[in-house]
């Protein structure tokens, strides 16, 4: 019985290292509070309603998930001189003020 205890406890700590990854994203605050409700109405949690999405995306390249995005793709016009890294460190500096 120990060893079938001591078993699962080692795959499941294997699940848990190995399979997830922490993610921060930011987006709007009024898709993100529709997109909670829409995850406990359905069940699931917030992680795992984007994991399918993105699993979607990565799979299936003709999905109509992508089709979804497709227009959003492109429409931010960035200046030729744009430095990313300088505007996220920007961000994060008046962030953490």
């Amino acid at each position: 019985m120990r060893n079938f205890a001591t078993n699962n406890l080692r795959i499941f700590d294997e699940i848990i290292r190995n399979k997830m990854y922490k993610l921060t994203l930011s987006i709007n605050e009024e898709i993100a509070s529709k997109a909670k409700d829409f995850a406990r109405a359905s069940g699931r949690s917030l992680s795992s309603l984007i994991e399918t999405y993105l699993t979607e995306l990565i799979n299936q390249p003709n999905s109509t998930a992508k089709e979804g995005i497709s227009k959003y793709m492109g429409v931010a016009q960035l200046p030729k001189n744009f430095d990313e890294k300088a505007e996220c460190n920007a961000y994060l500096k008046t962030k953490h003020q």
